[in-house]
C-alpha cells in the first residue's frame, strides 16, 4: 500500500501523543439539584476509574467487561432519575431531552457493545468506547442538563420557518456557543473545498426511521480542536490520544443529533457509518461533487466546515472512490 504523504497526515499529527488524565467532574456543571448531581459526579469518577484500568498493564478482559457494565448499570439508573425529576418540574425541554437519553441507550450504546465484543476487548476498542462515553457524557451534562434548571438556554427558540441551510446554521452557532463558548461566524455559504489548516475530517453516515440515508461531513481545524478538548474536557493538552478522539468524533455527533432533535419535525435518526478522511481524500471528494449544503465557518480558534447531502448510491460510489484510490 501507498506511503501516505506529509500533507496527507498532518491532521492526523494530533493523535500520536497521549494526554495523561481524563476529564474530571467539575463544579460548572451543577444543577444545584442534588441527586442529579451526585450521579453525575459519580459518572465522571466510573469514566476515570475505566480510563486508569485501561491504562494498566496487569488488566484482564473480566475487568474490562466488569468496569463497562458498571458504568452502562450506572448510565441507566442515572437516565430514569433524570426524566423523572424533569416531570417533576414540568420541564418543557422534557421530550426532546428524553430523544437524545433514547438515542444513547436504543443506538449509541449497543453499537459500541457490538464492537467490543468482535473486538474481543482490544485495548482499542476499549479506548473507543469509553472516548464515546466521555464525549457524550461531557456534551449532554454541559448543553443539555444544565438547561433544566435553567443555568443555560440549551434551545436557541428556533425560527421553523427558515430554510434548512438557515436552520443549520442558527443551531449549530447556538450550540457551540453553549458547549465551548465559541463564537462561530458564517464566512462562505457554499465551500468548495478550500485548504484548511491541518484539518481533521470527519464523515458520518445517518440513517432515519424511515430508511432514508445522509451524511454530514465537517472538517476542523487542529487548532480549533484542541482548544475545544481544552475547553469541553478540561484537559490541557497539545496533542491528543486515540481515546480523546473517539470523543471528540461523539461530540460532533451530539451537535448533529442537537439540531436535528430541534428540528422537530425531523424522523429520529442514528449513525450507520463513520471514518476520517485524509486531505487527499477531502480534495478528490470535492472534485468529483460539491454537497448540497457546504458551509464554511471561521472563529478565533480555527476554521470547522459543515457539509450535508443524501448518501445515495452515487454518493456512495464516490467515496469508495477516493479511499481506495492509491
Amino acid at each position: 500500500m501507498k506511503r501516505k504523504s506529509k500533507k496527507e497526515e498532518r491532521g492526523l499529527s494530533i493523535l500520536k501523543k497521549r494526554v495523561l488524565t481524563a476529564p474530571v467532574w467539575t463544579p460548572d456543571v451543577l444543577l444545584d439539584v442534588p441527586e442529579i448531581d451526585r450521579e453525575h459526579k459519580q459518572l465522571f469518577d466510573i469514566t476515570k476509574k475505566m480510563y486508569d484500568l485501561i491504562r494498566d498493564k496487569r488488566k484482564t478482559k473480566f475487568a474490562c467487561v466488569e468496569g463497562i457494565k458498571y458504568l452502562k448499570n450506572h448510565t441507566m439508573v442515572h437516565f430514569a432519575h433524570e426524566e423523572e425529576y424533569m416531570r417533576s418540574i414540568d420541564y418543557p425541554g422534557y421530550e426532546m431531552h428524553k430523544r437524545l437519553h433514547d438515542n444513547f441507550k436504543n443506538h449509541i450504546l449497543p453499537t459500541s457493545e457490538q464492537i467490543l465484543e468482535q473486538e474481543d476487548y482490544s485495548n482499542e476498542s476499549v479506548e473507543s468506547f469509553l472516548g464515546s462515553c466521555i464525549g457524550w457524557l461531557c456534551t449532554h451534562t454541559t448543553v443539555e442538563d444544565l438547561a433544566i434548571t435553567g443555568k443555560i438556554e440549551s434551545y436557541s427558540n428556533p425560527d421553523f420557518n427558515l430554510d434548512l441551510a438557515s436552520f443549520i446554521i442558527q443551531e449549530l452557532t447556538h450550540v457551540t456557543k453553549q458547549l465551548a463558548n465559541l463564537e462561530l461566524n458564517l464566512m462562505n455559504m457554499h465551500y468548495t473545498g478550500e485548504a484548511l489548516v491541518k484539518p481533521v475530517h470527519y464523515h458520518i453516515v445517518y440513517s432515519d426511521d424511515k430508511g432514508t440515508q445522509w451524511f454530514v461531513q465537517t472538517s476542523i481545524e487542529a487548532k480549533l480542536v484542541l482548544y475545544m478538548v481544552n475547553k469541553l474536557f478540561k484537559l490541557p493538552t497539545h496533542r491528543l490520544d486515540a481515546m480523546m478522539m473517539a470523543a471528540l468524533k461523539q461530540v460532533v455527533r451530539q451537535i448533529v443529533y442537537h439540531i436535528g432533535v430541534s428540528k422537530k419535525d425531523m424522523n429520529d435518526f442514528y449513525v450507520t457509518e463513520e471514518f476520517v478522511l485524509s486531505d487527499r481524500e477531502i480534495g478528490e471528494v470535492f472534485e468529483a461533487h460539491c454537497p448540497q449544503y457546504s458551509m464554511l465557518f471561521h472563529s478565533e480558534q480555527g476554521c470547522l466546515t459543515f457539509c450535508a447531502d443524501v448518501w445515495d448510491e452515487q454518493a456512495k460510489a464516490r467515496y469508495c472512490q477516493c479511499r481506495q484510490a492509491k
